[in-house]
Formats: C-alpha cells, sequence, structure tokens
C-alpha cells in the first residue's frame, strides 16, 4: 500500500524511464505503452523528451523551464566550466535564476516550494557556487534591508542537511531574504562545501524580488510538465509494472 500511494504522489499519470520505457501510471500500477502512445497522451515531442533525460536533472519533480548551462560546478574553491547542457529549474524561481546566473552568479540547487503567490509564505530557496562575500554584497545592494545572514550548519553524523523547514523562525523571518553560510561536517567528521552560500525566502517576496531586479513575474503557462521520470526508484516499483 505504501508503494502504491507513493506511486499516485511521485509520478504523472504518463511517465518514463531513464532507459526510455514508458508507462500509463493508473495510480495502482504501471502498464508499459509505447513511446508513440506517450507523446500523444502528453503532446510532449521527442525533442522534449530527449532534452530531459539528458538534461543535468532528468528527475525534475517541479513543473519547469530548461536553462542552458556551461555545467558551471566548484572544485576545490575554484569555478570550473564543463561542456554545455541544459537543466531544468522550477518555473516560478527561473527568471530569478536566469537573472543570476546572467550577473556572474551561477546558481545550483533550486528547491521551489508550496504554493505560489503573492500571499504565500511558503519558503524556496537555492544555492550559489560562489562563495565569500560577493553574492552577499551584491544582495545587499539590490535589497538593503530585506537581508538577514546567518550560518547554517549540517552534520551529516546526525541528521543530513539541516534545511529550511527545520530551522525556518516565521517571527524572525518573515518578510526577509535570509543569506545562509553553509557549514557541511561529512559522514567522516571532517567539513567540506565550506564557504558556501545560499538564499531562502517565503514566495511572495518572488515577486517583491523581480519587481527590485527588473525581471517578469513567475510565469507557469508555457512550463514542461515535471514528475515525468522514474530515476533508481523504479527498483522499488517494479512489482507494480504490469507484465
Amino acid at each position: 500500500m505504501e508503494d502504491v500511494d507513493f506511486l499516485k504522489k511521485r509520478f504523472r499519470e504518463y511517465c518514463y524511464d531513464m532507459d526510455y520505457n514508458f508507462y500509463h501510471n493508473t495510480g495502482k500500477e504501471l502498464i508499459p505503452i509505447t513511446r508513440k502512445e506517450y507523446r500523444e497522451k502528453t503532446g510532449e515531442s521527442d525533442y522534449i523528451i530527449n532534452k530531459l533525460r539528458y538534461s543535468i536533472w532528468p528527475l525534475q519533480i517541479q513543473d519547469y523551464y530548461f536553462m542552458r548551462t556551461g555545467g558551471v560546478s566548484l572544485k576545490a574553491g575554484k569555478i570550473v566550466h564543463r561542456e554545455v547542457k541544459y537543466v531544468p529549474i522550477d518555473w516560478a524561481l527561473y527568471n530569478l535564476i536566469v537573472y543570476f546566473n546572467k550577473q556572474g552568479f551561477p546558481t545550483h540547487t533550486c528547491k521551489q516550494i508550496g504554493v505560489i503567490s503573492k500571499k504565500s509564505r511558503d519558503v524556496s530557496t537555492f544555492g550559489f557556487w560562489k562563495t565569500g562575500d560577493e553574492v552577499l554584497l551584491f544582495l545587499k545592494e539590490k535589497f538593503g534591508g530585506l537581508i538577514v545572514e546567518i550560518d547554517n550548519y549540517h552534520d551529516f553524523r546526525t541528521d543530513g542537511f539541516n534545511t529550511s523547514d527545520k530551522w525556518w523562525n516565521q517571527t524572525i523571518y518573515k518578510d526577509k531574504i535570509v543569506f545562509a553560510r553553509q557549514h557541511v561536517t561529512g559522514t567522516d567528521g571532517r567539513p567540506f562545501q565550506e564557504g558556501s552560500v545560499s538564499i531562502h525566502f517565503e514566495n511572495k517576496l518572488i515577486y517583491k524580488m523581480s519587481d527590485v531586479l527588473g525581471v517578469e513575474y513567475p510565469n507557469h503557462s508555457n512550463a514542461h510538465i515535471g514528475r515525468r521520470i522514474i530515476g533508481s526508484i523504479l527498483k522499488r516499483l517494479k512489482h507494480l509494472i504490469r507484465e
């Protein structure tokens, strides 16, 4: 029953895996269908199917837009450029993410959470590859008193990532953009990702940030549908696949 509930919540009615096996998700089982049937039911082209499959993050949950990226990563504290690829970006954060990347602040770990509206107090976040105070100075220049600084500690020997749902205090952080310096301790007790930073904010502030930065408001109308690709979790669901 637990796997059936997971199937209902985690994947769309029509989905596929990393090996291009296509399914009709009835909510109780996965019925194999052809690629042609999948395209007819979803309206997705082979171009979009392949683009998501070979993107940087094919297991995209939220509805999304594609952003072209140079494959920026952080190695030994330095930004490294890799081959050009595409990455799906949560639809409501897309315009902000594109803006920061164009300004020279490459981003990672985009997490759009909850309701998107001008009144929503659900909290979303994204991180930056750059370290130090360069990001903070830019944010303070743009948003002034909206910025609050904190140090965020994560210990993988205890409870993993200290995500904002664990530490967010609405009394302190409501109507603020929280700039968090990340301090991460690995399972071996050694620090890693030291100096990486992220911002956390209520979704209502997406509109305020957009106004300040001169970018368009979130627009869901043309977004691609998320929750399409089944990853390694498919092994858990094999007993639900109709032969």
